[in-house]
C-alpha cells in the first residue's frame, strides 16, 4: 500500500516539472544607449520649439489686437470730428432734445418766483452758458405761450451747429386797450347810458359788442408772433449741449425764383437729321405709354436703367411738336414736354424730359432720362 502511494506522488510532481518546463520566459526588448539619447533629445529639443512657436504666435496675435484697437480709435474720433463737422448729423437725436428744450425756452411765466426758479433748473440741464441772463429782457408784466413749433433745418459751422426752429406764440396778461392805443386802433365805443330809445340803445350795443370782437381778434393777431428761433449748439460724443442764448429772426423764403435756369438744346436744323427726327416722334407717344404703365419688364427692353412712374397715371399728350433735337456724339437727344393724368380725376400736370437715344434695329434705345431739361 505505501508504495503504490509513493508512486502517485512521484506521477504528479513529474507532471508539474513539465508544466514548468514549458512556461516561456517574459520577451523584453532592450533599447539601446543610443536610441535612448536619441529620442531624450529630440524631446529636450521639441518641447522648446513648441514654447517658442506659439510664444511667436501670441505675440503676433497680440499685435494684431492692438492694431485692431488703434484703428477703432482712429475711427471714433473721425466719427466724433464729422459729428463736430456737421458732415453726419444724428437729426434724430438733434429732434428729441431740441423738442424738450424748445416749449421749456419758450414758455415763459413770470408770475410766481417757484416757477421762474423751476424753468431756470430745467433748462440748466440743456446749457452752458450763464443761465441767469435767460430772463433778460423780458416783460415781467407778460407771459409767453408757445403755440406750435417745427424744426426747419440743423446747419453746421466750424464751431458749433445751428438748429432753426420755426416758433408760434402769443402773449397773456396783457392790456390790448394799451396795445390797441399803441398801434393806432380806435378803441371801443363806450356806453351812452342816457339814450332815451331802447331801440336805438340796443342796436348801440350790438355794434359795440360787434366792434369789441373785431377789436379783440385784432388785438391777439397783434399778441401772436411766428418768428425762426435759432438755437447755437455743439455735439460730442453723443451729447447736445446749448452753447449760447437763442436768438429770433425773420423766416427767410427757402425759394428763389430769381434764378434763370434754361438748359434747352439748340434744335439741329440739318436735313440729314430729318428722318431721325422724325423716327423720334414716332417712338416718343409709344415709349411714355410704356412709362406710364410702369412695366419694367417691358422698360427694359427700350431703356437701359428702367425707372418706374407707379402705374397711377395716363399719358394725355406728348408735345412732339413742341419737341426740339440734337446730335450727342453718336446718338440724337430730345427734349419734350410731356403731360399726364391722374387715373380716374382731372388732374393734369406736365412734366419736362430730356432723353438720350440710341438707334437701334427700326427703333430707338433710351440711354439716360432726366425729370427735367438738360444741356
Amino acid at each position: 500500500m505505501m508504495r503504490e502511494k509513493k508512486k502517485k506522488s512521484s506521477v504528479r510532481l513529474s507532471n508539474v516539472k513539465k508544466k514548468t518546463r514549458k512556461d516561456k520566459p517574459l520577451n523584453i526588448k532592450a533599447i539601446s544607449k543610443k536610441k535612448a539619447s536619441v529620442i531624450t533629445w529630440i524631446i529636450v529639443v521639441a518641447i522648446p520649439l513648441f514654447v517658442l512657436v506659439g510664444t511667436i504666435r501670441m505675440f503676433g496675435v497680440l499685435n494684431q489686437v492692438v492694431e485692431i484697437q488703434e484703428e477703432i480709435t482712429v475711427i471714433r474720433s473721425e466719427q466724433r470730428s464729422i459729428s463736430t463737422n456737421g458732415e453726419t448729423l444724428d437729426i434724430t437725436l438733434i429732434t428729441h432734445t431740441m423738442n424738450e428744450f424748445v416749449p421749456l425756452f419758450m414758455n415763459v411765466d413770470l408770475s410766481n418766483q417757484d416757477v421762474i426758479s423751476e424753468r431756470i433748473d430745467d433748462l440748466s440741464q440743456f446749457v452752458s452758458f450763464d443761465i441767469l441772463q435767460i430772463n433778460n429782457g423780458i416783460d415781467h408784466g407778460l407771459n409767453r405761450q408757445l403755440i406750435n413749433y417745427e424744426l426747419l433745418s440743423v446747419r453746421s459751422y466750424n464751431t458749433h451747429m445751428l438748429a432753426n426752429y420755426r416758433v408760434k406764440y402769443h402773449f397773456d396778461q396783457i392790456d390790448y386797450f394799451d396795445i390797441m392805443a399803441n398801434e393806432g386802433i380806435d378803441q371801443i365805443f363806450e356806453i351812452d347810458e342816457n339814450v332815451e330809445n331802447d331801440e336805438e340803445n340796443e342796436e348801440k350795443e350790438e355794434k359795440e359788442e360787434k366792434e369789441s370782437e373785431d377789436n379783440h381778434l385784432e388785438v391777439e393777431e397783434l399778441m401772436q408772433h411766428q418768428v425762426v428761433l435759432n438755437i447755437p449748439f455743439v455735439m460730442v460724443d453723443g451729447l447736445i449741449t446749448v452753447v449760447s442764448t437763442p436768438y429770433f429772426t425773420a423766416e427767410q423764403p427757402a425759394l428763389n425764383n430769381d434764378l434763370i435756369f434754361d438748359s434747352l438744346i439748340e434744335n439741329d436744323p440739318r436735313e440729314e437729321l430729318r428722318e431721325h427726327r422724325e423716327s423720334i416722334s414716332l417712338f416718343l407717344p409709344t415709349f411714355f405709354e410704356m412709362y406710364a404703365r410702369s412695366d419694367k419688364g417691358e422698360l427694359a427692353l427700350f431703356m437701359e436703367n428702367p425707372i418706374l412712374m407707379g402705374d397711377h397715371f395716363n399719358v394725355y399728350s406728348v408735345d412732339v411738336a413742341g419737341a426740339r433735337f440734337a446730335q450727342a456724339g453718336s446718338n440724337m437727344m430730345v427734349q419734350v414736354f410731356v403731360t399726364f393724368q391722374d387715373k380716374g380725376v382731372d388732374f393734369f400736370h406736365t412734366v419736362p424730359f430730356t432723353l438720350v437715344l440710341e438707334e437701334q434695329a427700326n427703333s430707338w434705345f433710351v440711354l439716360e432720362m432726366h425729370h427735367l431739361f438738360v444741356n
